[in-house]
């Protein structure tokens, strides 16, 4: 009768201790906790990218979304992934902006030429005529301009009383283009008729006083001689 007693209270206690393990919650494994781990580190933890900036010629200063960074070559570090604008300006040349997109975790390299100005001389005979650059008057002959960009312009001259000059010009990269211009006189207007309303010629008009004075004198030469005839008889 123990025995009995004996192998239910081992059947009670297996069956105790089975039901004690199902309860408790299984053990994560080792390789996914590790992972989750990662996933919630990179949430955390921003990821940014950078930029590598080189200029030509280098020393120009680079601001970054209108914040100074100092003076190329330049590398900018933590980069918020996005578009950003670099501003590049360097004394003597014209300054350049730039949109550059910035990839998360990686580096963007930015290459820069700047472009210097070109200078231009225009001088007129005679002087004082109005200069036009690209349609727009800039102003008076003798006329200089140190800060053109390089490249084709038009050009063009004006002066009253003469004929207007055009000109196709190459502005080159940091040097200096002088371009003389000879103006030529516009001809002399030819006179007009008030009567007819049509021009006549000014020498017809003379030639026509000349003959009608010669007839008038021809005339009187005669009426002088009839009349002296008349005296004598």
């Amino acid at each position: 009768m123990k025995r009995k007693n004996y192998t239910l209270m081992g059947f009670v206690l297996l069956f105790a201790v089975a039901a004690g393990a199902a309860s408790e919650p299984p053990a994560a494994a080792p390789g996914l906790k590790k992972d989750s781990m990662t996933v919630r580190d990179s949430t955390v933890r921003p990821v940014f990218g950078r930029m590598s900036i080189t200029t030509a010629p280098p020393q120009a200063e680079v601001s970054l979304d209108s914040v100074a960074k100092g003076e190329s070559p330049l590398a900018i570090d933590s980069v918020t992934p996005g578009t950003h604008v670099l501003i590049i300006k360097k004394k003597g040349y014209f300054g350049k902006k730039v949109s550059v997109d910035v990839p998360g975790d990686s580096t963007v390299a930015v290459a820069v030429t700047l472009v210097s100005p070109g200078r231009l001389i225009v001088t007129s005979e005679p002087t004082g005529a109005g200069v036009f650059l690209d349609g727009k008057e800039v102003g008076m002959t003798p006329w200089e301009n140190a800060r053109l960009k390089p490249g084709v312009h038009a050009l063009a001259c004006e002066k009253p009383g003469f004929a207007a000059v055009e000109k196709q010009i190459t502005v080159s990269e940091g040097k200096t283009d002088s371009l003389p211009i000879m103006l030529q006189q516009k001809p002399a207007a030819k006179a007009s008729d008030s009567t007819s309303g049509k021009g006549k010629p000014v020498k017809f008009d003379r030639v026509a006083a000349i003959v009608a004075g010669c007839v008038f004198v021809v005339f009187a030469i005669v009426l002088l001689g009839v009349e002296i005839q008349e005296a004598a008889k």
